[in-house]
């Protein structure tokens, strides 16, 4: 018993030895693991879309005039080597990549090389794109006029169009001058599907740029103050309106007056919707106490805004005036009263003013000197002195009828 104990002896010490060994192992293995994964310097990443900055465009903008116009949403892909721990830290906005144009003179599509600004610890293995293609000019402004058409419309009978207008009525158009010099016109096409256009209207039109043979320029790098425009399409029709007088004081009416125009009336152009409800035009005004006899004179035909003659109609016409059933006759008025500051002084040297009176046939005689007065008022004469005329409203009191003063009145007054 005793030998077959000690026989067993040297396999436990074998065993015990072992582990040791195989812990090393592990270790070592995961030490390899560690060092052949995490940091070894030969990992490789790829960064993918990568911005590409544009350098040195004060540049040539000062020394040339030059702009550029491509290259804002370029970008590569790029890899990279180095430890991974240290790659880790990184994102693709700690990759700079930049293409220099500061040494260009003219313009044109030109290709410049990429060069690559990378974190301490990493170099470059490759990147998707070495050049890059970018589009310099010299950038110009312009001002186009902006007109309008319209396409496949029908007029309705008895209307016709307008001049078409935009507003605004022109558009600045920016960008490179090898595209902009062919830039001629601006228009908008205003397509109405083949309807019926009876009455003006409104709408928006989107701009398009054509070259002078009419030929559309596309091109990306232009830019338009605005690309759309409001569309005004005036449509008019014609009518016939009766010409008549307003009266200044409203003594004029069919029962004492008659006034007459010649022509009666005129043809007119003006949009449909406000012609609709018109029928006549008045085109003068009268005063009716500046009217002292039955009188024929022109007055020039003057239409509200947004009607127009129409051509060969005149453009003036013969006013008649005939009143009705009314007689004049002159009153001595001696009621004359002047309003004037409490501190100016003056004298009234009228006594009298002989008033013309016109009424209707059947009070005229009923109006008396005690029916009017008449107020001067010298409160705007601070300035002056000694005689002076001044001018005096005349009021009539009779309530009997129409009855009214014709023409203009004054009184004479010394102010000290």
């Amino acid at each position: 018993m005793e030998q077959e104990r000690n026989a067993k002896k040297p396999s436990a010490v074998k065993r015990l030895n072992l582990i040791p060994r195989i812990v090393c192992f592990l270790f070592a293995f995961i030490m390899w693991i560690y060092v052949m994964v995490v940091d070894s310097p030969d990992y490789e990443q790829k960064f993918e879309s990568v911005p590409i900055t544009v350098t040195g465009t004060t540049v040539i903008e000062k020394n040339s005039s030059l702009s550029v116009f491509s290259g804002t949403d370029i970008s590569v892909d790029v890899t990279v080597k180095g430890q991974k721990s240290i790659i880790s830290r990184y994102s693709k906005d700690d990759i700079k990549v930049e293409a220099d144009v500061s040494g260009v003179t003219e313009g044109g599509r030109k290709t410049f090389a990429l060069t690559f600004d990378l974190p301490s610890g990493l170099s470059l293995v490759s990147s998707s794109a070495t050049t890059v293609d970018l589009f310099i000019d010299r950038k110009v402004t312009l001002d186009i006029d902006v007109k309008a058409k319209l396409s496949s419309y029908k007029v309705a009978t008895d209307f016709e169009l307008g001049q078409i207008t935009c507003d605004p009525s022109a558009i600045r158009v920016e960008g490179p001058y090898s595209v902009l010099r062919d830039v001629k016109y601006a228009y908008v096409d205003v397509g109405m599907n083949d309807s019926y256009i009876s009455e003006s209207f409104v709408t928006d039109g989107t701009v398009a740029l054509t070259d002078s043979d009419g030929n559309l320029i596309e091109n990306r790098y232009l830019k338009l103050s605005q690309n759309s425009v409001k569309v005004n399409v005036p449509v008019y029709t014609y009518k016939e309106l009766t010409l008549t007088a307003a009266t200044k004081y409203g003594f004029f009416d069919t029962d004492n007056s008659k006034i007459t125009f010649d022509p009666p009336a005129v043809r007119v152009k003006g949009d449909p919707t406000k012609l609709a409800s018109v029928d006549s035009v008045s085109v003068t005004t009268l005063d009716e106490k500046m009217i002292t006899e039955d009188t024929t004179f022109l007055v020039d035909i003057v239409l509200p805004d947004g009607l127009t003659l129409a051509d060969g109609e005149p453009t003036a016409a013969k006013l008649s005036v005939k009143r009705i059933g009314m007689s004049k006759k002159s009153i001595s008025v001696k009621d004359i009263s002047v309003n004037a500051p409490e501190d100016m002084k003056y004298e009234l040297i009228t006594n009298a003013v002989a008033v013309t009176v016109i009424a209707d046939d059947d009070i005229i005689s009923d109006i008396k000197a005690t029916d009017i007065k008449l107020t001067a008022d010298i409160s705007n004469f601070g300035d002056s002195s000694g005689n002076v005329m001044v001018p005096a409203t005349v009021e009539i009191t009779y309530k009997g009828g129409t009855v009214y003063e014709l023409g203009e009145y004054s009184i004479q007054v010394i102010i000290e």
